[in-house]
């Protein structure tokens, strides 16, 4: 059965923030203007050290999801979190697709999108959002790297980023992101059915180059230290999911090959080089089909 997908766009206003329900959304930019978390651990800073962390992300214990919902109950809700590698793409329509011919069933598809702000607060102050979460029974989240990428890189570039080696920026902002991605996990969980499956999608270190033009060959060893800081945040993401049995795809690995130093392939961006293309978001609908296994 084709799966249906919702045509209509909702745009519903708040303070600083935009909340988008689409079938196609478009919102904002990968890269907002505040930091992620709006904390800060400098406590644990020093644990966090980039050398030690930056390597291809593994989840130790990776997590396979079923689903235990009815497909004769009628049609699902999917729905899509994140800013506009989420929005701008159509990974969760491509998924929808996939998984409903696999079911034979209809899912609607809605994305709560927020580019710029605290996605956790968001989730925990809007109630179009919360309603959303609580009758899906599927959700794909989107935890970084945008807003936790900026936090360390402005500093850095500005020569502000202290320390001895000049990277206490990057230690802070892991230390803060690993406080904050339990949090926005243990929200979503929270606010979702019993039996919703949670897949987080582990976004690549393209975007290094792209909002750094030329940077790998004019600086690399900046570049490497910024693609460092995204596989450290991917790693953090995967560990805090893996702890509370939420699924992860590694987008990176899909587009970058083993070396998320290389440029990802460029038939699976837009020219944009940020966002993903149509065939950028089947290959990462393809790792979300190929992870999810359905309940006989």
């Amino acid at each position: 059965m084709t799966t249906k997908l919702k045509s209509a766009t909702i745009h519903i206003s708040h303070p600083q923030m935009m909340f988008v329900l689409a079938g196609i959304a478009v919102a904002g930019l990968l890269a907002g203007a505040c930091s992620a978390t709006g904390t800060t651990a400098t406590s644990t800073a020093e644990e966090a050290d980039p050398a030690e962390l930056a390597e291809p992300v593994a989840t130790a214990q990776p997590v396979t999801p079923t689903f235990d919902v009815d497909p004769a109950g009628g049609p699902w809700d999917l729905v899509g979190i994140g800013d506009s590698f989420i929005g701008w793409s159509t990974i969760a329509e491509q998924y929808a697709e996939l998984l409903g011919e696999d079911l034979g069933i209809e899912i609607n598809v809605a994305k709560i999108v927020n580019p710029t702000t605290n996605r956790l607060e968001y989730l925990r102050t809007n109630d179009a959002a919360q309603d959303l979460l609580a009758e899906a029974e599927i959700i794909i989240v989107q935890p970084q790297p945008g807003q936790p990428s900026l936090a360390a890189w402005r500093p850095y570039f500005a020569g502000e980023c202290g320390g001895a080696d000049d990277q206490e920026c990057f230690r802070t902002a892991l230390a803060d992101f690993d406080l904050y991605i339990g949090e926005l996990f243990d929200e979503i969980i929270a606010t979702t059915r019993d039996d919703a499956v949670i897949i987080a999608t582990l976004v690549g270190a393209w975007g290094v180059a792209a909002f750094n033009p030329g940077i790998e060959k004019d600086d690399p060893e900046a570049y490497r230290i910024l693609v460092d800081h995204v596989i450290n945040l991917q790693q953090l993401s995967a560990a805090a999911a893996a702890d509370r049995g939420i699924a992860t795809v590694d987008v990176s690995l899909a587009f970058h090959g083993p070396d998320y130093y290389q440029p990802a392939a460029e038939a699976y961006l837009l020219p944009d080089r940020t966002h993903p293309s149509d065939e950028g978001s089947r290959v990462v609908a393809e790792l979300l089909h190929g992870l999810t296994a359905s309940a006989p």
